[in-house]
């Protein structure tokens, strides 16, 4: 039997920041981009499996996350400033291209987030709760307003979760991009993609890979729910 092996951590200056990365394996190139509100921390788990498949897999922590640099300004979080983190990344590598998963998240959130303070003054109240009520993912029977309104309080953690990792994921950020990337609203997806989720993952009970989706991501290649997961 394998032995399971832990990931290295260090970081290094992309875009005159300090981005933090946990990276294991040699091979093609594998970036494992986290969303919110998690950290390189929602990869422990594939991360050695992708590796002993012959990658090199690295998992960093975006900018505004867990050890990575937190530049003041709002602007300095902006679409852009993430996907010149992934390229200079990449680069940082010595290579041209990677294979990427990214699960930063679909729009049925980032509406409640446009009015400065409404999201924070919410979810940083208690972040553990907020975390807590997200990672249960118990709908309510009574939904309230509010991004934690739609969800009920778990009578216990889900069995991937523990007390331990629940406390490594207290942190906050929060950023706007939708004025940025206007000139791209409605563009095609076009290189391919596989979209990978868990039965029980709550993303997917917010919307359907209908043919809606399909004609905006034109080159999916498929779509896999895993059984007795989230992500």
């Amino acid at each position: 039997m394998r032995r399971h092996v832990l990931p290295l951590h260090r970081h290094v200056r992309l875009n005159s920041i300090d981005v933090h990365i946990a990276e294991q394996g040699e091979g093609p190139l594998v970036l494992l981009l986290h969303g919110f509100p998690e950290a390189w921390y929602s990869w422990r788990h594939p991360i050695d499996a992708i590796a002993a498949a012959g990658y090199r897999v690295v998992a960093p922590d975006q900018r505004g996350y867990g050890t990575t640099d937190r530049p003041d300004g709002i602007d300095q979080h902006s679409i852009f400033h993430l996907v010149g983190d992934v390229v200079a990344l990449i680069r940082e590598f010595g290579e041209e291209q990677a294979v990427v998963e990214q699960c930063f998240g679909a729009g049925f959130y980032q509406n409640y987030f446009q009015d400065p303070g409404v999201a924070d003054a919410d979810l940083g109240r208690d972040v553990a709760a907020t975390l807590r009520l997200t990672y249960g993912a118990v709908r309510s029977p009574e939904p309230s307003l509010g991004f934690l309104g739609r969800f009920a309080e778990p009578e216990t953690l889900p069995s991937w979760l523990t007390e331990e990792d629940l406390a490594t994921f207290v942190y906050r950020n929060l950023d706007r991009n939708g004025e940025l990337t206007a000139a791209w609203q409605d563009a095609p997806i076009t290189p391919p993609s596989l979209y990978i989720s868990g039965e029980n993952d709550a993303v997917r009970t917010f919307y359907a890979m209908d043919d809606a989706v399909r004609a905006v991501v034109q080159n999916l290649r498929g779509v896999i729910d895993l059984t007795s997961g989230r992500r």
